[in-house]
């Protein structure tokens, strides 16, 4: 829920990126150029590849949905952890929410699991609930409504939600057949300032990403206007002084862009990329005509190829950089061991002897009996 007084505005827009990665190491490496090229502050993901080691990144216990802040953006609040099917986290006052429900799961076991979904957002407030559940409904674009459709329908009409899923794009595609069954909920507040879409970015899964851009201009209402001014002023005021202090005490960081590409990323993969949407798109469009088998055909043979050469730079990137270590212990090898660990906090010692050890190890007991 958000803290901010009555009239408190934020004008950033906020890019929101929704897919499902099938489960493939590509897909995922593309994630991570997308982001870049996008400008994506938040990715919203199911059936990863794999897990983050990062302080930008939450999972549930399947590992199966996961959020990831993007372009400096950081978690408001600690992440909604010991849940299975769905995560949750909050990013610029935002309660983002993935969710991912197998095929495999039985009817009963899928409604315990939507009703412990609207019991948690029906908690908080500014949602964006989003993912792959696996269901049918003719309200956002299938040709019929099954079990779960209804199930998911009308557990969410408890809530103050409304379907962005617009017109009848499908948002997984496979062999030629296709179907809507990645889903995007927003709070009916957040849904005048919400711009939805499937998009034709290509991500190697059989998934289509969808693209979603929020517009930050919006006010949280106070029980007490008046108050709320008076706080205004009052933080606005702080804000200035210790910004004025910090000037004075110490040099402004310069400020560079915190989007780089991925370190493999090059120009033949970004060549082989294009042509392998230029294929997919043909693949597509030819359908129903006599030359579609020997445009499948090219098209997987196209997809193969961006799969290794994504592998085969990898690989060479890491032997590179491998072989800058007897140079440079200290370089890019160095830098990406330790952003992999920054963000971890060891346990304080609570052992009174070891407590003791360290203490006259590092204070010399002359200094400690000049202040006894």
């Amino acid at each position: 829920m958000s803290s901010l007084p009555r009239s408190v505005q934020k004008s950033q827009n906020l890019r929101v990126l929704q897919l499902n990665l099938n489960h493939c190491e590509a897909a995922q490496d593309l994630l991570t150029q997308t982001v870049f090229e996008q400008k994506i502050d938040v990715a919203i993901v199911c059936e990863q590849y794999k897990n983050v080691s990062a302080a930008t990144w939450t999972s549930d216990l399947t590992d199966k949905a996961a959020i990831c802040a993007c372009g400096g953006n950081v978690f408001q609040e600690q992440p909604l952890t010991g849940q299975a099917y769905y995560t949750r986290v909050k990013i610029s006052e935002i309660n983002f929410y993935s969710c991912y429900i197998p095929p495999s799961i039985t009817q009963s076991e899928y409604e315990v699991i939507i009703d412990n979904l609207v019991r948690e957002v029906s908690n908080t407030t500014m949602n964006v609930v989003a993912g792959d559940f696996n269901a049918w409904a003719v309200e956002w674009g299938s040709t019929y409504t099954n079990r779960r459709g209804e199930t998911l329908l009308n557990a969410f009409s408890v809530l103050n939600t409304v379907l962005l899923n617009t017109g009848n794009r499908n948002t997984f595609e496979k062999n030629g057949r296709g179907s809507v069954i990645d889903i995007t909920f927003a709070s009916s507040s957040l849904v005048r300032s919400c711009t939805w879409q499937v998009s034709d970015l290509y991500t190697h899964s059989d998934h289509l990403a969808i693209l979603l851009e929020i517009d930050k201009t919006h006010k949280t209402l106070d029980d007490n206007p008046n108050c709320a001014i008076d706080i205004e002023k009052k933080a606005e005021c702080l804000v200035k002084y210790v910004s004025k202090a910090c000037d004075a005490a110490m040099c402004r960081k310069k400020q560079g862009t915190y989007r780089k590409p991925v370190y493999w990323w090059n120009e033949g993969i970004e060549a082989l990329r294009s042509k392998r949407h230029k294929a997919r798109r043909q693949c597509q469009r030819g359908r129903q005509t006599a030359d579609f088998t020997m445009l499948n055909e090219r098209f997987k043979r196209k997809r193969n190829e961006l799969k290794k050469a994504i592998k085969k730079s990898k690989g060479c990137c890491f032997k590179e950089l491998c072989n800058k270590v007897e140079e440079n212990p200290w370089g890019d090898a160095y830098k990406i061991v330790m952003s992999k660990i920054k963000d971890y906090k060891g346990q304080a010692p609570t052992c009174p002897s070891l407590l003791k050890t360290v203490v006259q190890t590092l204070f010399p007991t002359q200094l400690l009996q000049r202040h006894k």
